[in-house]
C-alpha cells in the first residue's frame, strides 16, 4: 500500500450518552430523531468548526470545505450504511472512488467512523479521531488543503466519512 496515495484507518467508536443526551432522546419521538444526532446540518457545522479550529491550534492551515469531496463522501457514508460495515474492497478506495467521480487528486486520506447510535457530539468524534495515530495525522497533514465531511445514520449505527486531499 502507498502511504503517499492512501492513508486510512478504520476506527470503531462507542460512545455513551450523558444524562442530559438521554432525557433529550427519551423527549423526542422516535421517528423525528435524524439518527446519531438532532440535526444533520448542526453536526456538519460543529465539525467543520472543531476540524479547522484543531488544524489552527496546531499551525496548519485551515482546510476549505470542498462540495465535491462532500458529495463524495456523503456517497460513501451511505453505501456504509447500506453495507452495514465500515470494509470496503481494493477498488473501492477512497482515490478510486474520487476518480469515478471525476475528481482528480494526487493525495487522498479518509477517516472512517462507525458509530453506536446514540446522539453523539461532532466534538466527541473530533476527539475520539485526534487520539488516533492514523486519523490524527490524516487531519494534521499541511499537504490536505481540502475536505469533505458527509454523515449517515441508520437505527444502529451512524457513519461518518472525512475525505481530505490536495
Amino acid at each position: 500500500m502507498r502511504r503517499d496515495l492512501f492513508l486510512t484507518f478504520i476506527i470503531i467508536g462507542f460512545f455513551h450518552c450523558s444524562s442530559n443526551s438521554q432525557n433529550l432522546k427519551k423527549s423526542i419521538p422516535e421517528a423525528e430523531l435524524s439518527g446519531c444526532f438532532e440535526n444533520e446540518s448542526d453536526f456538519t457545522r460543529k465539525f467543520q468548526s472543531g476540524f479547522s479550529e484543531f488544524r489552527e491550534n496546531n499551525n496548519i492551515l485551515i482546510p476549505v470545505r470542498d462540495p465535491d469531496l462532500e458529495r463524495a463522501a456523503h456517497k460513501f457514508a451511505n453505501i456504509l450504511r447500506e453495507k452495514k460495515s465500515i470494509h470496503y474492497e481494493y477498488n473501492e478506495r477512497p482515490l478510486n472512488r474520487l476518480k469515478s467521480e471525476g475528481i482528480k487528486r494526487v493525495f487522498v486520506a479518509e477517516n472512517i467512523a462507525k458509530l453506536k447510535n446514540d446522539h453523539i457530539s461532532a466534538v466527541e468524534l473530533i476527539e475520539k479521531w485526534k487520539n488516533s495515530y492514523t486519523e490524527r495525522n490524516n487531519m494534521l497533514n499541511s499537504k490536505y488543503q481540502y475536505f469533505g465531511f458527509a454523515v449517515s445514520a441508520s437505527k444502529k449505527y451512524c457513519y461518518c466519512v472525512l475525505l481530505l486531499t490536495d
